[in-house]
């Protein structure tokens, strides 16, 4: 409508095909019939230009003094900005967390409310966690309890101290343990992070921070360690088959010239005092 006066007196019938225009007056019945219950509902509809808007639309039963409904009063609001830019969040939330597990890499929230009791900040963690330490998503309630459950016994008190005491420098951490899942997998993890700071007060407002399964690196990383060291072992073994291949050869060539059996003791002798050390 371009103005006002196009839109007083017409009905849903003049303005819509009579299919929706039904449906939307049984709407209008339900909201007169509801007793002033406040109704909520999303729409789409069709601007002038022909473009599709989303509607979030509001209506209540107008009663007069007497108890009597005589109409409705609705609102509509164009929400379908918000709707793209929710759309938007959501694909990049969905695009984070399929990358974090590609990566096995989760991310982790911690508000600093309580500093000298660790155990009453909150603590979230994304989805990836819950996968790393074993757990489905949502599964357990995230906590600094259950965490340091999983966390390997031999690295469990040093991992505490070192966490607490980075938590009182607010500072920047890197640290690395070794966690023990649901299921009995002994796992590696590097975890490190940060803390953010109220720009006013400057005091730690909570930790930011990640947790990556390193397992796969470090069993990489061990597999290609010993393949080196084997071929470090087969070259020095070769060298040293090299090495008596030239004396012998070197041995009979002497022993060519030997004139008696004598001189042939002397040079084997020498020979064999290199090979036999």
């Amino acid at each position: 409508m371009k103005s006002t006066d196009e839109l007083l007196g017409k009905t849903v019938f003049d303005l819509f095909p009579k299919e929706r225009a039904t449906a939307l007056h049984m709407d209008d019945l339900l909201v007169m019939r509801s007793g002033g219950a406040v109704t909520e509902s999303e729409r789409t509809a069709v601007d002038a230009e022909g473009n599709v808007k989303l509607l979030q639309t509001t209506k209540v039963a107008l009663i007069d003094k007497n108890e009597t409904v005589v109409g409705i009063v609705g609102v509509h609001r164009d929400i379908t900005r918000r709707k793209e830019a929710e759309q938007r969040i959501r694909q990049s939330e969905a695009n984070l967390a399929a990358a974090q597990r590609i990566a096995h890499f989760g991310s982790v929230e911690l508000d600093l409310v309580n500093p000298d009791e660790p155990e009453k900040n909150p603590l979230r963690w994304s989805d990836e966690v819950f996968r790393i330490l074993g757990y489905e998503p949502g599964v357990e309630e995230p906590s600094r309890q259950a965490f340091f459950r999983l966390v390997h016994p031999d690295d469990r008190d040093e991992l505490r101290k070192s966490l607490d005491g980075l938590l009182r420098e607010a500072k920047p951490y890197a640290v690395d343990f070794r966690i023990i899942r649901p299921d009995g997998a002994e796992r590696n993890i590097h975890e490190r992070g940060d803390v953010i700071f109220d720009p006013n007060t400057h005091k730690p407002l909570k930790l930011v921070g990640s947790i990556q399964d390193v397992t796969d690196s470090i069993q990489a990383d061990i597999r290609l360690h010993h393949a080196n060291q084997e071929l470090a072992e087969k070259v020095q073994e070769l060298e040293q088959r090299s090495k008596e291949i030239n004396l012998l050869s070197e041995m009979g060539s002497r022993l060519q010239s030997c004139k008696d059996a004598l001189e042939a003791y002397v040079e084997s002798s020498n020979v064999t005092e290199q090979l036999f050390p």
